[in-house]
């Protein structure tokens, strides 16, 4: 009987090790739609979330001037300087900038190996690199600017819990220059397609770029990136326009 038992172990064990694994799945063959659809997503970290696009975004990028009367409860949490740590508005503004963030490094990496494999052109995807680079800057800056001291974020998976110790705003204001640096160099003033009407462009990042300097009061590079707007933008004559 032991004898019998030995050997049905012996014979069930072989018997499992010759049962074929399940072939794995082929990896997905990449291109260059998803190079695009990758960075799509980062601008869709401002609206797809009423919170973020309407009151995460707008009281954080609009109420720092306190250039108007605030209104509601969450106006005099601004007007007051006392935001309660509960504000969930103010919350989900933090966890969607991260969550953009990590989308600009996710795409930034992906995009280097399409680039690297040649599976996108040289100058599609430098462009695409520095909408990634003016979007991942552009986050900064306000989280910067509202929060001061930031961690900034290098991992790839949203997943993953954010382990980087908190930098002081002036650090986090520097990183900012630098990704609008790379942005400016990379982007175009006007796109000539109009369905990339919306898309980062060269303007907006020297724009934010000249606000950065003023942060961290080097106010000569503030007014050089200023002064590159120049001959590029005007004035609406009619200021109620601004919403035709």
């Amino acid at each position: 009987l032991y004898l019998l038992l030995i050997l049905g172990l012996f014979i069930s064990c072989q018997t499992k090790q010759k049962t074929p694994k399940k072939d794995l799945e082929p990896a997905k063959i990449l291109t260059e739609i998803d190079a695009l659809t990758t960075v799509s997503e980062i601008y869709d970290t401002y609206q797809n979330s009423e919170e973020f696009l309407i009151k995460g975004l707008f009281y954080p990028a609009n109420f720092l001037s306190q250039d108007f009367n605030l209104w509601g409860k969450e106006g005099l949490y601004y007007k007051t300087f006392n935001i309660p740590a509960d504000f969930s508005i103010i919350n989900n503004y933090w966890s969607l900038s991260y969550d953009g963030i990590i989308k600009a490094n996710k795409a930034l990496k992906l995009l280097d190996e399409m680039a690297k494999d040649k599976i996108i052109p040289l100058e599609l995807a430098n462009r695409l690199k520095a909408e990634c680079h003016f979007n991942r800057g552009l986050l900064y800056f306000y989280l910067a600017s509202n929060f001061g001291n930031v961690p900034i974020v290098k991992n790839v998976s949203k997943t993953d819990i954010i382990k980087e110790p908190k930098a002081n705003q002036e650090a986090v204001f520097n990183y900012v220059v630098e990704e609008l640096t790379k942005a400016q160099k990379g982007l175009p003033f006007i796109y000539a397609e109009k369905e990339d009407l919306g898309r980062s462009t060269k303007g907006a990042a020297l724009a934010y770029l000249g606000e950065s300097y003023m942060w961290l009061k080097q106010y000569d590079k503030a007014i050089e990136s200023f002064e590159q707007l120049d001959s590029h933008y005007k004035l609406m004559s009619k200021f109620l326009d601004i919403n035709a």
